[in-house]
């Protein structure tokens, strides 16, 4: 496979470190609701994993909590905190450690 040229950051939420899909919790339960988020996850880790084998990307976990970095949920890829603030500070975050500076 030729050298890696690219990334893909999956941001994700660990489960019992913050609240997740917590409007279908409402109506599910939040253990469904934290089932359905892990099912997802492995979803699209299967997809990434699948694109990362045909393409020279390497994937990642973009993980919300610097805490849970470390969380075996997150072992199939290399993770990287998120960083704190909005959703615009955190993409601009994680794109600064995965793009080095020209």
């Amino acid at each position: 496979m030729p050298q890696k040229q690219g990334a893909i950051a999956v941001f994700v939420k660990t489960p019992g470190y913050s609240p997740l899909k917590t409007r279908l919790a409402h109506s599910v339960g939040t253990a469904r609701a934290e089932q359905f988020h892990i099912l997802s996850t492995k979803a699209v880790a299967a997809v990434v994993q699948a694109v990362s084998q045909q393409k020279p990307v390497t994937p990642f976990w973009a993980v919300a909590e610097p805490e849970a970095v470390r969380d075996s949920l997150w072992s199939q890829f290399e993770t990287i905190d998120q960083g704190a603030g909005g959703l615009g500070q955190r993409l601009a975050h994680v794109q600064q450690q995965l793009v080095p500076p020209r």
